[in-house]
């Protein structure tokens, strides 16, 4: 999303200046969410083609001690690939890029602090597209090293022999498949009756049935009460009274808007649950000269649509 508003603003003809806090542009979209995600999954069904093969007289094994280097170092390649390609885009648009911590001081003042010290930033109009992060409750301990949530899920050390999912949505359904078809015994834990519960009821019950074909032991309305480490496992009490003990532990229940030093309530911008930017159906917040996109939304949908609230806009962008 930053860099396709930051193009369309430079093809309006307008000044316009990115600023990404991470050491590389991308966001979530490029790092942590959709291309790694779909380059592990891509990796996972041709290694879970094994069992087709055979019908071809092609037998193929998954070396667990080395799946995770081989997985890691091509997601790498993919995401190395990418950035370089928002590197030339921005070039491309004359798009100045700044890499920093912003923090609003004013609608139109953004206080840079970055590599080459502090420094203002001033812009007519501000696209606020900062994305999410895991959500990550207080009562389960991240700071354990095979707790993850869909960020370090990426930066596994060792192929799991089992693994709980807590959450059904996008992202743990997703996280599930990919690691039943590497053979990993996978628990799926969601507190609704259903999977994705946006789907019509019928495509919902596919998938569980999918998910079940490929060795996923899916648990629907249940929830996880408690996650701890007990020996070498991580063990999590359900709702129903069972426990469940893996090798590894997967938070997968949301997300939060990447907001919170962006001192964006004391200049007026209305947030709402979980740190997210209120906005309106052109994607305009609370202060007239300030957009913000929703987290994961389509970047062709949401830059016409704040393009015609505006008009040609521009001036700062964020990550």
């Amino acid at each position: 999303m930053r860099k396709k508003g930051a193009a369309q603003a430079a093809y309006f003809g307008k000044r316009v200046a990115v600023i990404e806090k991470e050491p590389m542009p991308g966001g979530a979209a490029v790092h942590t969410g959709t291309l790694p995600s779909k380059t592990l999954r891509e990796t996972a069904l041709f290694l879970s083609g094994h069992k087709t093969g055979e019908l071809y007289g092609i037998s193929v094994s998954l070396d667990h001690e080395r799946a995770v280097p081989r997985l890691l170092s091509r997601k790498d390649a993919v995401v190395h690939q990418e950035v370089a390609r928002i590197h030339d885009n921005l070039h491309r648009h004359d798009v100045t890029y700044l890499r920093g911590t912003a923090r609003f001081v004013t609608p139109h003042a953004i206080e840079l602090s970055g590599p080459e010290g502090a420094r203002i930033v001033t812009g007519e109009f501000s696209l606020v597209a900062t994305g999410s992060v895991p959500f990550q409750p207080a009562n389960i301990p991240f700071e354990d090293p095979d707790i993850d949530d869909s960020d370090t899920i990426l930066k596994i050390d060792r192929m799991p022999a089992s693994l709980t999912v807590l959450g059904g949505g996008v992202i743990g359904c997703e996280y599930a498949a990919m690691f039943a078809a590497l053979g990993v015994k996978v628990i799926l834990i969601e507190p609704r009756d259903e999977l994705l519960s946006f789907l019509d009821a019928e495509v919902s019950e596919a998938l569980r049935v999918a998910l079940t074909r490929l060795g996923v032991d899916v648990r629907l309305k249940t929830s996880g009460t408690d996650t701890r480490r007990e020996g070498n496992d991580i063990v999590t009490q359900l709702s129903t009274g069972d426990r469940v003990a893996t090798d590894k532990f997967l938070f997968a229940a949301g997300r939060s808007g990447a907001t919170a030093s962006l001192n964006l309530e004391a200049i007026g911008v209305k947030l709402g649950k979980r740190g997210y930017v209120e906005v309106d159906k052109v994607y305009r917040t609370s202060v007239p000269s300030m957009s913000a996109t929703e987290p994961g939304m389509s970047s062709w949908a949401s830059v016409p649509a704040m393009t015609n609230a505006f008009g040609p806009f521009a001036s700062s962008f964020l990550r």
